[in-house]
């Protein structure tokens, strides 16, 4: 990383929340990895200096999830949501190719970027 990387890196590191998800994603445990995200959005967002603050960026990174049936889809378009309503932006990251069809066809529009 450049020094302005770094920089950046350093004022905006507790904006950012990162969850790697791993083997196959059913209703169950991707119900709790909502769960998790809302509890992010439940108190703090700068009030309370002893809670971090809402995250601005909520990144799951997929590499390693093996499967995702579509229950799973549904819960994944809910946290899109969720971050949407709390103007943080939700980053898919390493999506595999066996379930990225999944995704797409269950309205989960992972972004090219």
């Amino acid at each position: 990383r450049n020094c302005e990387d770094n920089q950046w890196l350093h004022e905006n590191a507790d904006l950012i929340q990162l969850l790697v998800l791993q083997n196959y994603l059913f209703f169950g445990n991707a119900s709790s990895c909502l769960k998790y995200i809302q509890s992010m959005f439940d108190d703090g967002g700068g009030s309370d200096p002893d809670l971090p603050p809402f995250p601005k960026y909520v990144i799951l990174d997929l590499s390693i999830v093996t499967g995702i049936d579509t229950s799973a889809v549904d819960v994944l378009g809910e946290i899109s949501a969720l971050c949407k309503e709390n103007k943080c932006n939700l980053i898919f990251a390493g999506i595999p190719r066996v379930i990225r069809p999944a995704l797409i066809t269950g309205g989960v529009k992972p972004s090219r970027k």
